[in-house]
This record gives structure tokens, C-alpha cells and sequence, in this order.
């Protein structure tokens, strides 16, 4: 096979069909950032699929070309059970995922934004799943330049004092040894609503997965 062989690390965001029993893998590695591999259905036989599903920590050996990346072995170890949520969190999950691909684009790397990612998926195993996905998605934007803490934000689009509070601790929430928060639903309610119009009116940006969180 020609190409250079290296091994990199990453957690898996998507993984479609491919040609031939195969998948095209979306990966955001430490490396460099945001990207994509073929797997082949033989490889996916001998190393199985579980390590390929959404949020997974992957170690993935590929030979590398100018127009692909073809995977030749492959390690995942998933975080949190992905497959035991409910549809509305699998929703909120994949909202983070696009904000990830739409301010990440391939080959834009951030060591920052990879490990809040990890972070977020292991503290989802223990935790609720629904504000840690929120909360991934509110410090990655900040990661991407788009703060949506500030007051003057908060003032315009008349966002309420505990809801802004909330948006602002989530912001400087630090994933290890951080207290438990209490979050009253409607506060919860109020702070997804806004971010939507956040990434809508400062983003300019329309989510697929507009509404998730503020259902």
C-alpha cells in the first residue's frame, strides 16, 4: 500500500458507509484536528465495530496520501455508552458534533478543543448527559472565538441574570474535580434557547440540530 504510515489518536464524531462494506470515519485527532479515513469491511471484521460509534477514543494506524487516508488497523475504546441514551440526548450529542465540524474544519488542529471533546465523553458517563454535551458545545465556541457569555450579548438578546450566570459557569467549568451544579430546567431551558439564537445572530450559522437542547 503506498502512501507514509503513522499512527495518531482521536475521538470519532461520525461514521458513514462507504464503498464495498466499507466506512468513512470522521475523526478529531490531537494532531491535526479534524479528520477523515476509510476503513475497509475487512479490517471492521477483524477489529470490530464498537470502537467506530460516536464519542470513542480511537488509535488509528493509516497509510496517508495526498487524496486519503486508508486505515491498516485500529483501536477504539468508547467513553460512554452511546448506544444506551435516549434519542433526544443522541440529538443534543450530534448538536455538538456539528458545531465541532463547522468550526473545525479538516486539518484545523486544536489540542484544546480535543480534549474538552474527551473530557465531555468521559464525564457523560456519570454525569448528565444533556448538560455535559451543552456544556461542551458552550466551550467550544469559545475555542472557536465566539464567547457567548458576554453581557453585552446577554443584554441585547435579553437573556434573564440566572441564565446568564448559567452560560458563564459553563464557560469556566473545569470537567476534573468540579462541583456538582444544581440547573432548574427552565433556567436550562432559557440558556439553549439562546444559544441557538447566539450561533443564528453572531455566528450566522443554522444548526440541522437547532432546538435540541431546548426541547
Amino acid at each position: 500500500m503506498n502512501g507514509e504510515i503513522r499512527s495518531i489518536r482521536g475521538i470519532v464524531l461520525r461514521t458513514t458507509e462507504s464503498g464495498a462494506g466499507g466506512r468513512r470515519i470522521s475523526v478529531f485527532t490531537e494532531e491535526t484536528g479534524m479528520s477523515c479515513f476509510f476503513i475497509s469491511r475487512g479490517l471492521i471484521s477483524r477489529y470490530g465495530a464498537g470502537g467506530l460509534l460516536p464519542l470513542c477514543r480511537v488509535r488509528i494506524t493509516a497509510a496517508f496520501s495526498h487524496q486519503t487516508a486508508v486505515v491498516t488497523q485500529y483501536e477504539g475504546q468508547p467513553l460512554f455508552d452511546v448506544l444506551n441514551i435516549t434519542y433526544e440526548e443522541l440529538r443534543q450529542w450530534s448538536y455538538l458534533i456539528e458545531i465541532v465540524q463547522l468550526f473545525f474544519p479538516e486539518g484545523e488542529r486544536d489540542s484544546h478543543v480535543y480534549s474538552i471533546l474527551c473530557r465531555a465523553a468521559e464525564t457523560a458517563a456519570v454525569k448528565n448527559p444533556s448538560v455535559t454535551a451543552f456544556t461542551a458545545v458552550v466551550q467550544i465556541l469559545c475555542a472557536a472565538g465566539y464567547d457567548p457569555s458576554g453581557k453585552e450579548t446577554a443584554r441585547e438578546m435579553a437573556l434573564s441574570e440566572e441564565a446568564h450566570s448559567l452560560i458563564c459557569a459553563l464557560v469556566c467549568y473545569s470537567w476534573t474535580g468540579a462541583p456538582a451544579m444544581t440547573i432548574h430546567s427552565d433556567v436550562f431551558r432559557e440558556s439553549a434557547l439562546f444559544l441557538d439564537r447566539f450561533l443564528e445572530k453572531v455566528c450566522d450559522v443554522k444548526l440541522r440540530t437547532s432546538g435540541a437542547f431546548s426541547i
